[in-house]
């Protein structure tokens, strides 16, 4: 065997072993081991990190195995990383109240604590999630693991966005709390975290995508809104996956979808769910499924997919299994339920890495591909609109040249172009004239603008990806046009 792949190899090996280690100790809750599963945590990236720079150049099945061990090693090596400054973040705070602690004593010792059961009872649970954002020192209440973070309510606190209900609908809230069976703690987190309440996007105000939006007016927005129309063979699907090029409206497309048929929408990122939630994630699941299931019709959407349900192998933790095993256990539960209205979508860039098992609880595969030539001219008019003076610096063929000049670009490279097009005008003015200058007297952007913009904004989407998704749209996706 080439002496590259045996190295490679034993740098994997050894990261497996510490990465291992450090999430026995991590799912284990000890606090006093955090600073242990940190050091062991970092080895393992560190030996990531080597075996990812050794560079893997021949051809054939080994070589092929290597690429595609680099490829797994680096969504490990994201995933590792975000938790260590998680568990770094805990162990700071740890030490600041013990330090906090220590002074109070030193300076007070005739004065016993003051008992507070409310934090008490946040302190002692192995499920709080500490951001460095959310605390002070002088006031920050006791919340000492790595878990989820929970947001104690008192009886005069505002309910958060997610606990009022959407569309004359029930709030959330009072329903979770009279169900039975889920940790009220991961609830919290379910209402708090998963539930997004934000302004319903309508499909008008997607571009382009007319196919998928078709789509998926039939398979869910229509048995949402009719379900005594959809029995039998005509039972809606309960599994639909979105996928495509990175940056073309994926999320934005769900959420439209909950909007249109009137349902809860819960999203949930699977990068989230095996960082910040993790050692949590198979409790997560389940309440959130059981929770999506009471408030009915639910669309729980499920981003970056490919990250919780891609390809099994032998390097995959033991913990990302469970999780795994657990997503789809409920959500065969879902499906073997002809009565429930709650409807699984996910979105993958990379579709060809789920598992097949996970393929078959999907059979609605929608392809959301690059926008044509009408739809990025829609785009950038729309954009512009939005601005002051709006379309005044651009003609009708200044519209038509831009979006010539911007096919291969997905809709997010559109948005940075329009963006920094938009800047143009600004760059022209010197720092004592950006000072003064009434905003409404500043000049319309012209094409100049958007061919300065192309120097600089280039389309992040290779070729080679989008035809390997489309190749695999044409053997596993929905081919009606």
């Amino acid at each position: 065997m080439d002496p590259v792949l045996v190295k490679q190899k034993e740098y994997h090996r050894l990261a497996h072993v510490d990465l291992s280690a450090a999430l026995k100790i991590d799912e284990s809750r000890n606090e006093r081991d955090v600073a242990e599963a940190i050091r062991l945590y970092k080895r393992g990236v560190e030996r990531l990190r080597r075996a990812l720079a050794i560079e893997i150049r021949g051809r054939g099945n080994e070589y092929d195995e290597a690429r595609e061990r680099q490829s797994k090693m680096k969504g490990s090596l994201e995933m590792v990383e975000d938790r260590i400054r998680c568990l770094e973040t805990v162990n700071h705070l740890n030490s600041l109240e013990v330090n906090a602690n220590n002074t109070n004593t030193r300076k007070q010792p005739q004065i016993p604590p003051r008992k507070n059961t409310a934090q008490t009872a946040v302190s002692n649970k192995k499920t709080a999630m500490v951001r460095p954002h959310s605390v002070t020192v002088a006031k920050r209440k006791p919340a000492v693991s790595p878990g989820p973070r929970i947001r104690p309510r008192s009886t005069g606190d505002v309910p958060p966005p997610a606990a009022s209900g959407r569309g004359g609908q029930p709030p959330i809230s009072s329903k979770v709390s009279t169900m039975k069976g889920i940790d009220k703690k991961l609830a919290d987190v379910v209402l708090n975290e998963l539930v997004d309440e934000t302004p319903g996007v309508q499909f008008s105000d997607i571009g382009g995508q007319e196919t998928a939006k078709q789509a998926l007016h039939e398979m869910v927005i229509l048995p949402a809104l009719r379900p005594e129309l959809f029995t039998g063979l005509r039972s809606p699907t309960r599994g639909l996956l979105l996928f495509g090029p990175p940056g073309n409206g994926k999320t934005m497309l769900a959420k439209a979808v909950a909007t249109e048929a009137k349902a809860r929408f819960f999203s949930i990122s699977a990068s989230s769910l095996t960082s910040k939630w993790f050692g949590e994630g198979e409790k997560l699941v389940r309440t959130l499924f059981a929770i999506a299931t009471a408030v009915e019709p639910s669309i729980i959407f499920i981003d970056e997919v490919d990250t919780l349900l891609r390809a099994r192998s032998n390097s995959d933790h033991d913990a990302m299994r469970r999780l795994e095993t657990e997503f789809l256990v409920q959500f065969d539960g879902v499906r073997s339920s002809s009565e429930c209205r709650v409807v699984v979508m996910a979105a993958t860039n990379r579709p060809q890495e789920l598992d097949e098992a996970v393929l078959r609880r999907f059979p609605k595969r929608v392809y959301l591909g690059l926008p044509d030539f009408q739809v990025r001219r829609s785009i950038v008019e729309v954009l512009l609109k939005k601005e002051t003076g709006g379309l005044d610096g651009l003609s009708l063929r200044d519209l038509d040249d831009i979006a010539k000049r911007t096919e291969g670009y997905s809709c997010s490279d559109l948005t940075l172009l329009a963006k920094d097009a938009a800047m143009g005008p600004i760059r022209e003015l010197n720092p004592e004239q950006i000072q003064r200058i009434d905003p409404k007297k500043i000049r319309p952007v012209f094409l100049q603008d958007f061919r300065n913009a192309l120097q600089k904004i280039r389309g992040s989407v290779s070729v080679g990806h989008v035809k390997q998704l489309e190749k695999w749209r044409d053997q596993f996706g929905d081919i009606s046009r």
